[in-house]
């Protein structure tokens, strides 16, 4: 039975528990895996001094540790949050974090700036949680900087590492929006092509640690000083591999399926009329300033069908016929969209891209104009006539494979189809219901107004009725997986619709049209091949086998990104070997784009594939064991961090069960009891305090402690306390006064033990900055003796060149210019030991700063003290 003394404790106890970063589980719809526990802790515990790089590897759940320190700093506060990654993952993280933490958001684009300037006013006291580009975070960088932002996300975050090169924007926009803001990065590949890759990412966290380039370059890429390296990586990064939490995750394997196919006479005939198209050196329907994207999205709905291909050229036709209307030609913005609605916006316009120039005049140009019209018109016809698809009977075979491996391990017949084209999407419904599918297959694009999603969320909705699964977006994803796995056998999927949704009790993926981007394949596959996966998942991938530039691009896709098979996809290193996917996207169309014959398509896609192995190179891997501890640490560590999970969560159910004290009564209260057994505990007389320590109003630490009657502490446990009062009957608890002259000096002992206590669990972070702002004042130094080497070089050399020459003239020039080099030395001198103090002075300062933060205005308040 809970009597009073522990009705009065469990009010405390419960305080402390909501005070642990641990609180954020509760409430939290996600499995207990100790390497996120480890990096949300890791991560809470950076932010006082900047952030972290959290670097786990690809599938280990990034998002989940950060979802986790986002709901941390909301509970603590926090009234403005930015999250910045690549486009298409913007619906994602904003399905995630409402289903997975109940935390909403919103995500930020030109159509709605509106919302934003309302949300984020200084009318709105409540919490935002804000999502946007890299692109748009880039280009709208005077707005967001605005905003007084508590904490910055960033995911795939290694699209932020070349910030030090001169002639980058976004990164640098970025850094100046989120300079001093404290941070977490997400990324996989933390360390990509070389070691400045590190640096700048460490940039963003501090830009203290390494100080300068170059003397990064100096000490770590030239001397290799590695070890003294990984101690400045090690407390702002984190990172786990796949491997080191193999004893509590199983990873499923990716078995890969290739069914080949051949074009059709008249299919094979409308590639070559496209393909000569788009090699055209002017085509008036594409705007040269887009003409690379564009082109990438055409050649994709191309290897789609023709379906695709005739709506596409209906969009060119109509822009054709815009322009002969126009009377400038750049202006006419007419079915961009439409292509645009293609891409990522993590995409820029060519700025080196030749402007139209007219060399005709009016009269003319429309001519061009309509003989391009008319091209377009064969091209339309020829691909509305088509009437049999090769790559469509190719799906009906690769659907009859994928149920036969499912029928011989004994699980539901199930496969998801991707296509990049809402026309092939509708094209290949039809064609299924033809085949027979009635019925088993399901349509979904992402539009949660279309009739048969209606009359699906309707009818979810009302199996669920009074239960709440957050916005009607949320719930229409749920509604659209819980039809497939219970009615259908067949998810027709575009990449759009796919978002958010996880689908890991379906072990088959179907890549109808294969996207360029590894990125977005790894996200596909990633739908079914997840956490929760309990079977190795299929992916089956239709190859036009007579297309040589098709296979060589598959054989890139699989063999160097290794995304079909193995144990879990994609690994960092793989796709460590991209700048970005659109990159590599552009690069491939510019192959499709130059070449005729299948000796040039050979020789250019040899060329790509060394540039990858040169970048595979074995010094690299070296380097890949500054980023992780050794895997003995890892284990340990793990096991530790569960079983502090564990306990703290029996911890929270325990205190949450009991019962709140009765209002009325008057703090402090003192109370006096008779206490059974009391030789078990090594007691006689004396008191029990409970109570806890307050920075102002603000609660810091809770204590409980047993003194003898004399004001010595004896060494109980919590746990010993707790259960001594357990036992206590409510009925001889009595209310007494205690003089305070009685108590001084317990009083005294709690206070410094708790003072101790609260800079003792500062003193990591304390000592970190110290060490931190004492190496900055080091490289500051050696920052002023580079800058002199390298004058001295300068002086050399001039001083050489005018001993070396001849003529008169120039021997003066050059002596010239050494005591010019001579004179800024000297300067530079004067000015290093000028500001030595200065230096020194500035570091004293920042360490006052940052240990400022941890100063309290200490209130000790003995709530309860009971007298035994």
């Amino acid at each position: 039975m809970q009597n009073l003394l522990i009705q009065e404790y469990g009010q405390i106890k419960r305080t402390e528990l909501q005070h642990n970063p641990y609180y954020c589980l509760s409430g939290s719809d996600i499995d207990i895996n100790p390497h996120q526990i480890e990096a949300f802790c890791v991560a809470v515990a950076s932010l006082k001094s900047g952030g972290v790089i959290l670097a786990d590897e690809v599938g280990l759940g990034k998002t989940i540790e950060a979802g986790l320190v986002i709901k941390y700093v909301l509970h603590a506060g926090a009234k403005r949050i930015l999250l910045i990654m690549p486009s298409n993952l913007r619906k994602q993280w904003q399905i995630e974090l409402e289903e997975k933490f109940d935390i909403n958001t919103i995500v930020v684009d030109s159509f709605n700036i509106d919302e934003y300037y309302e949300q984020v006013g200084k009318d709105n006291k409540k919490p935002v949680v804000v999502i946007c580009s890299y692109t748009y975070a880039s280009m709208k960088a005077e707005l967001f900087s605005k905003t007084d932002w508590d904490f910055v996300v960033f995911d795939e975050a290694h699209k932020l590492r070349n910030v030090h090169k001169s002639g980058v924007k976004t990164a640098k926009k970025i850094y100046e929006i989120t300079k001093g803001i404290p941070k977490i990065m997400l990324t996989a590949t933390p360390l990509q092509n070389n070691l400045l890759d590190l640096y700048g990412l460490v940039y963003f966290i501090d830009e203290k640690i390494f100080f300068d380039k170059r003397l990064f370059a100096k000490k770590y890429i030239k001397t290799k000083e590695f070890i003294e390296l990984k101690t400045h990586i090690k407390p702002v990064l984190q990172r786990t591999l796949r491997k080191d939490v193999a004893d509590y995750i199983s990873f499923k394997q990716r078995v890969c399926i290739t069914v080949d196919f051949k074009l059709s006479p008249k299919e094979a005939a409308l590639y070559v009329m496209v393909n000569e198209y788009l090699k055209k050196d002017i085509i008036y329907a594409i705007p040269s300033s887009n003409r690379s994207l564009i082109t990438v999205v055409i050649r994709k709905l191309l290897a789609s069908s023709s379906h695709a291909v005739a709506a596409t050229f209906e969009v060119l036709k109509d822009r054709l016929t815009a322009l002969k209307e126009s009377t400038r030609l750049e202006s006419v913005e007419k079915g961009l969209d439409y292509f645009f609605d293609f891409l990522d916006d993590d995409y820029e316009d060519e700025e080196n891209a030749l402007k139209q120039t007219e060399l005709y005049d009016r009269d003319k140009v429309n001519e061009f104009i309509q003989h391009e019209i008319n091209v377009v018109d064969d091209i339309i016809k020829l691909a509305t006539s088509i009437t049999t698809n090769a790559k469509a009977n190719a799906l009906m075979n690769a659907l009859v494979t994928a149920f036969e491996k499912q029928r011989e391990l004994g699980i539901n017949e199930k496969a998801v189809v991707f296509t990049e084209s809402i026309r092939t999407q509708e094209f290949l419904y039809n064609e299924l219901i033809n085949k027979g599918y009635a019925g088993e297959v399901l349509l979904f694009n992402g539009n949660p107004t279309d009739k048969k999603t209606t009359e699906i969320y309707k009818a979810w909705k009302a199996r669920n009725y009074g239960k709440a699964f957050g916005s009607r977006n949320v719930e229409t994803k749920h509604a659209i997986v819980d039809y497939f796995k219970n009615n259908c056998k067949v998810l027709l999927v575009t990449d759009a619709g796919s978002e958010g949704l996880n689908l890991q009790f379906c072990n088959s993926v179907i890549n109808y049209d294969l996207p360029w981007n590894p990125q977005k394949i790894e996200q596909r596959i990633g739908r079914c091949h997840r956490y929760g996966q309990v079977n190795d998942t299929i992916v089956i991938n239709l190859l036009n086998t007579e297309n040589v530039a098709d296979k060589r691009v598959y054989e890139i896709l699989s063999e160097k990104f290794e995304l079909f098979e193995g144990v879990f996809g994609a690994s960092d290193q793989a796709l460590g070997l991209l700048e970005s996917g659109m990159d590599f996207e552009k690069r491939i169309m510019q192959i499709y784009q130059k070449c005729n014959s299948i000796g040039e398509f050979n020789k250019e896609f040899k060329a790509l594939e060394k540039e990858f192995e040169r970048k595979r190179n074995v010094k690299f891997q070296e380097l890949k064991t500054l980023l992780t501890d050794d895997e003995a640490i890892h284990s340990s560590s793990f096991k530790n961090t569960l079983s502090e999970v564990l306990v703290y969560l029996e911890e929270l159910k325990k205190w949450k069960e009991v019962q709140p004290p009765v209002k009325g009564l008057k703090y402090p209260a003192a109370f006096e009891v008779s206490i059974e057994n009391k030789t078990k505990y090594g007691l006689n007389h004396g008191y029990i305090f409970m109570g806890a320590l307050y920075n102002n109003q603000n609660f810091i630490l809770p204590f409980l402690y047993v003194y003898d009657e004399k004001g010595n502490k004896i060494d109980l446990s919590e746990g010993q306390i707790v259960e001594m009062l357990e036992k206590i009957n409510e009925g001889n608890i009595k209310s007494i006064s205690i003089a305070n002259n009685d108590l001084v000096k317990c009083g005294d002992s709690i206070y410094s033990e708790l003072m101790i206590k609260h800079f003792g669990r500062n003193k990591t972070a304390i000592d970190y900055n110290k060490q931190k702002i004492e190496n900055w004042t080091l490289l500051r130094k050696d920052y002023f003796n580079l800058e002199i080497a390298e004058l001295e070089k300068g002086i050399s050399v001039l001083k050489d060149q005018a001993f070396a020459t001849k003529n008169f003239k120039e021997k003066i020039d050059f002596k010239k210019q050494a005591e010019a080099k001579e004179k800024e030395r000297d300067e530079m001198i004067i000015k290093f030991h000028q500001s030595l103090a200065k230096i020194d002075e500035e570091a004293s300062q920042l360490i006052n700063d940052f240990e400022k933060q941890f100063e309290i205005d200490p209130v000790l308040f003995a709530k309860v003290v009971v007298k035994f």
